[in-house]
């Protein structure tokens, strides 16, 4: 996800940022499939579960709103 924002941010234009913060969100998705996967397995407890998925929600949620929040401030400027 980091790596997404990271490379987004070095385009100069916030219509390349806001396409690079829907792949880090989507990211976000990937990870929390792959703690399914570990949960599935056994290979990590409910706790560690629950805890790490709940903060991959909350960050595709802090993710979006910021989408939103540069998708108006784009708007603004026109």
């Amino acid at each position: 996800m980091s790596n997404n924002i990271a490379e987004g941010s070095e385009y100069g234009s916030n219509k390349q940022f806001i396409r690079f913060l829907w792949i880090a969100k989507g990211s976000c998705a990937e990870v929390r499939s792959m703690l399914f996967v570990l949960y599935s397995l056994e290979k990590i407890d409910s706790e560690i579960f629950n805890t790490l998925n709940e903060e991959c929600l909350e960050i595709a949620k802090e993710i979006y709103h910021f989408i939103k929040y540069l998708e108006k401030s784009t708007l603004d400027i026109k």
